[in-house]
């Protein structure tokens, strides 16, 4: 009871800063011990040993709170102090908010500039623990075409958005379903990707350099996961004329396609018939990153087209086919998933 009156006396005229998670798990743990609880319920609900509960409880008896405070630990100081450490973190993420910055450097060279201008000297490995702690790491910036117009993008997506809803009035007995449009060429220009291997290896693969190549068309629905594909052997008018007949065969009836593709001519031409049940709406210029299905190519190669070898015509169109049949619904949803459609349903 005598420790238990000085415990309170202590609490009262303590701050409430003082008190982490792990000084409160020390704390219950002492003061349950104290009050009988026995230690084989403490190791298992506490995840600490007989030996720290123990400790833990003598520390406390001796000298109160201050016994279950963490004690000065041997080794290296630490180069950076608290305040110095916010300090860095700010100027890293001012830094990275620049515009104007080159990136695209290595770790010492992009950051060492904050960290002279803050009179810290620290290792490189000491930086990289910074910035894994701030959550700053290197990435692969997306590639966008430096004639694309910003301006140009924002109101396109705010004219597709009126364009839903003008067809939604136009044909109020059917239903309207957005898709995306693209199409990929792929042959015998081997495509590479990684690969898993034992560390410190470096695999081979058989990299084919002939010319036999052909298409494959796709249309998707983002929100739906809906798809439909077609091996087609060139990128013209005629053959896209193929893609919409059979797309449009195959849209339920009492549905109607709001199709988003580009601008190309084998999409942008006075041979080109589009089915009854289909509106075609293009992309703005340079904006390939507006249209989801792009990334769906990416992974469609790098999964199911990657590192083989196509001998003839015949295996290019079987293959091809058999890494779109791949494609699941939640595949589609997941990976042509943008924000600026959602509510188009």
């Amino acid at each position: 009871m005598k420790h238990l009156n000085q415990f309170f006396q202590e609490i009262k005229s303590s701050s409430h800063k003082r008190f982490s998670a792990k000084f409160v798990l020390r704390l219950a743990v002492s003061l349950l011990r104290l009050l009988g609880i026995s230690t084989g319920f403490l190791v298992e609900k506490a995840s600490l040993c007989r030996q720290t509960i123990g400790m833990l409880t003598r520390r406390f008896l001796e000298k109160g709170l201050s016994g279950l405070e963490d004690r000065p630990r041997r080794g290296r100081p630490k180069k950076l102090t608290e305040k110095a450490e916010k300090r860095v973190s700010k100027g890293f993420f001012s830094l990275l908010e620049n515009e104007k910055a080159e990136k695209a450097r290595c770790a010492p060279s992009f950051f060492g500039p904050i960290l002279k201008k803050i009179g810290v000297s620290i290792s490189r490995s000491t930086l990289y623990k910074l910035l894994k702690k701030n959550g700053i790491k290197k990435l692969s910036p997306r590639p966008k075409h430096y004639k694309r117009d910003e301006k140009a993008s924002k109101k396109w997506i705010s004219d597709l958005k009126t364009k839903v809803f003008e067809l939604k009035e136009k044909y109020s007995k059917k239903k309207v379903q957005l898709f995306f449009q693209d199409e990929s060429r792929y042959g015998q220009q081997t495509y590479k990707s990684k690969i898993w291997a034992l560390k410190g290896t470096r695999p081979e693969f058989k990299k084919q350099h002939q010319f036999l190549n052909t298409w494959l068309y796709g249309a998707v629905n983002p929100l739906t996961g809906d798809k439909f594909g077609l091996v087609l052997p060139h990128l013209d008018a005629q053959n896209m004329g193929i893609f919409l007949n059979e797309f449009s065969s195959k849209l339920l009836r009492g549905v109607h396609a709001l199709l988003v593709l580009d601008g190309s001519k084998a999409h942008k031409n006075t041979i080109l018939q589009v089915p009854r049940n289909i509106t075609l709406f293009f992309l703005p210029p340079y904006s390939p990153e507006l249209n989801p299905i792009e990334r769906l190519w990416l992974f469609i190669k790098k999964n199911f087209l990657s590192l083989k070898i196509f001998d003839n015509i015949e295996k290019l169109i079987s293959e091809g086919a058999a890494a779109w049949n791949k494609i699941s619904t939640e595949n589609i949803k997941s990976i042509c998933r943008c924000s600026y459609i959602e509510g188009l349903r």
